[in-house]
This record gives structure tokens, sequence and C-alpha cells, in this order.
């Protein structure tokens, strides 16, 4: 299907700049994917979308665009300091599938006199976590009738009880675990004193334990200062998931001084410097990689990862310890990308991001997508995630480098 951008007539400079700096240029056939969702993976999966851009792989297939919006926009004039990380915003033009062209902006502009209401155009604010990018994706498909304009949905939290027209294509291993900033010297905690940091009591509203003294061997005292994620953060769901075999918001039990502070996933400049001795937060062990070696923006704000004691052993995240094995790392998980086979534009998303019938056509042999062909391994390396070794998955019967719908157990 001819790719195609509609003249979009809006007010304002601040959105015909955006425009011009973020639209893509047109290609001669295929279709445009939108990846949106995760934080924790927006990076490594933007290089990988240009990447396929380019590909062999595409090339044979229609020539798609793959468009990664992020988590989060902004721009250059825009005073929140959070959102400067990302790119000033996303524009998924219309194609045959999805009748609306999707511009992702900041409130400032979608606040312009004139901005809502432009026949063909949706304003929004992007899809912030894996919650809410799935919940985009799935929205797609169960539309009447199912379009494309959400393709795939970046995930660092796993299944669930989705529809079940819902894939997660896990393609590399990531793992959580808790940080920690200047002047605290805590080395290690185990699960039950996390749980205790980060539990409230449901009746006192208050975290069972809230001062170091009580944990640690009492290395150091003060009120803990407790932190997490936005809501739909996948990070989040799974650190909660970790620690109590549930994915329910950390602060569900919480009132009042026992409300931990709510802050950006995967970005320590939400923790105020008055609070570094005694704060507690958690990060992907990927991003906190990129992070130190600059391969993108460092957010940490002077944190590290801490240990996590298991068996009176302290153990550390990093590339020997995260692993699919019995004796992994604590906080070891899947990063996902997740597709709707309702969607339209299945098959497409599907020849980037998955395995199977590519082409839908019963004769053809189940074969490995882009991301599941080892064509991915050194970006992944790049970004601190571990690449999947070549395994038969057992849900497609191939020796591949994804697994469908897998979960570590």
């Amino acid at each position: 299907m001819k790719h195609s951008i509609r003249r979009i007539a809006v007010a304002g400079t601040l959105v015909a700049g955006l425009l011009a700096a973020a639209a893509p240029a047109a290609h001669a056939t295929g279709q445009y994917l939108n990846a949106v969702g995760s934080d924790t993976t927006y990076f490594v999966m933007d290089q990988l979308s240009r990447s396929y851009n380019v590909s062999s792989i595409n090339d044979l297939a229609n020539d798609d665009v793959v468009l990664n919006t992020p988590p989060l926009v902004a721009l250059a004039n825009d005073g929140d300091i959070v959102n400067k990380v990302f790119p000033a915003g996303n524009v998924v033009p219309f194609d045959s599938n999805c009748t609306s062209t999707i511009i992702s902006t900041n409130s400032a502009v979608r606040g312009i006199t004139g901005i809502t209401g432009v026949t063909g155009v949706t304003f929004e604010a992007p899809p912030n976590g894996s919650g809410a990018g799935k919940t985009k994706v799935l929205a797609s498909g169960a539309a009447t009738p199912a379009n494309s304009c959400y393709d795939i949905g970046r995930s660092s939290s796993g299944p669930g009880t989705e529809a079940v027209t819902t894939e997660f294509w896990a393609y590399a291993l990531d793992a959580v675990s808790w940080i920690k900033f200047p002047g605290n010297v805590v080395a290690s905690l185990t699960k039950d004193e996390l749980k205790s940091i980060y539990n409230c009591d449901v009746v006192t509203g208050a975290p069972t334990v809230t001062d170091w003294s009580s944990v640690a061997g009492g290395v150091k005292t003060g009120t803990i200062k407790r932190y997490i994620a936005q809501s739909s953060s996948g990070t989040g769901k799974f650190f909660a998931k970790m620690l109590n075999g549930a994915d329910t918001n950390l602060n569900t039990n919480c009132t009042g001084a026992g409300l931990a502070g709510v802050t950006q996933e995967n970005d320590g400049r939400g923790i105020a410097t008055a609070d570094w001795s005694n704060a507690i937060y958690y990060y992907s062990y990927g991003q906190a990689y990129a992070q130190s070696k600059g391969v993108q923006a460092d957010l940490r704000n002077k944190s590290v990862l801490g240990s996590i004691t298991v068996g009176g052993i302290a153990v550390k995240a990093g590339p020997s310890t995260i692993n699919t094995t019995a004796n992994r790392f604590l906080g070891t998980r899947y990063v996902y990308n997740i597709l709707d086979t309702r969607n339209p534009d299945y098959r497409n998303a599907l020849r980037f991001v998955g395995a199977g019938d590519l082409d839908n056509d019963s004769t053809t042999a189940v074969t490995n997508g882009f991301l599941c062909s080892n064509t991915a391994s050194v970006t992944i390396k790049l970004y601190g995630f571990i690449p999947l070794k070549k395994l038969v998955d057992p849900a497609t019967t191939i020796l591949s480098y994804c697994v469908k719908n897998g979960t570590l157990v």
C-alpha cells in the first residue's frame, strides 16, 4: 500500500516545527508500524527499528517503516527536564490500515488554540510505560473494525490475563534491582527486607520497616525515603511481582506519610539530593549499563545498583548472573514486544519482532523475523541487555533467538 502524508493545517509555529522535524520520509510501498510503550526498551528498540527499516528482510517484505514513539516527548522550550532526553515528538502518518495521522506531542503543544479537532489527525501524549503501550495495541485490535494505528507494544513486563489474540515476543534478558544514592552504605538487601521496606500495613498505611537501622544488619540509620515508578511502568509492575507474586501497585495499602514518591522509571533525577542518603528506588540493569557507558543520556543521578542477598550470598545483576538458569539473579526478566493478531498489520509487525508464517501462506515454512534471527545481538548488548540463546521455541517449534509468550519460572 502506497505511503502518503497529508498536508496538515494546524495553528502555531511549534506544531509546524514538530512536523518538519519528526515526520518520516515517504516510502513507495508498505505500512507504517507504530511501536509504543516501555521506557526501558525505548532506546534499544529505536536503534533496532532504524536497522530494520533499511534491512533486506524488510525490503523483501513491502518496505514497511517502523516508527518508534517515545514514552515522553518535549520541545526545546519545555520546562520539564525529565522529558528532554526524548525526541521532540513523533509523527506516524496514516496508511491504509490507520485512517488518522498520529502526532505525539507534549501538553503545551496540544493546548495551542486550534490544535484539537483537526480532520484526520490525532494529537496525544504518547503511552508512557509497558502497560499503557499494551492497552493501545490491544485497543487497536479490538476496534470495530480493527485498525493498525498502534502495532507494537514495547514491554518490560510479561504475559498476564490478556485476550488470546495477544502475543508477547521475548527477545532479550534484563534484570531489575534496587538502587541507592551517595551517603547510603548499605550494600545488599534480602527479598524479605525489600518487601518490608515497600509493603504497607493495611491498617496503619505505613511500611513495615521505616528506618534503615532495621535492615542490612543496622549498618546505617535514617528514615527510609521510598520511591516507585509511574503506575503504567512495566519495570514497576515487575518489581512488585518479584516481591509479592502479583504486580499490584506498591502504594496500594499506603496512606499519608506511608506513600512512596512517584517518579519516572529508569530516571534517578526525581530523587531530591536531600534524600540521597536515605532514598531507595529500582532500576533496569540494561538502562543502568547503557547510561553508565554513554550509549544514552545518564539519568542515574549518581545512583548505583544494590545487590540482593539470597541464601546468605549477595548477588549483583550482571552478564554472568542474568540468565535463564535456576541460579539466576532474582530480578531477571525477559523484555518483549507485544502484538495483537487481530491487527491488520500483524504480519508486517511479525516480520520485525517475531517468527511464524511471515507471509500468511500455509505453504511457507515457519521462519524467524528480524529480531529472532540473530541480526540484533550486537545492538542488544550495546544497550545493556542480554541476547537470548538460539533454542527451539516451544511455541513456534523452530530454532529461534526469541521466545513466544515466554516466562521465567
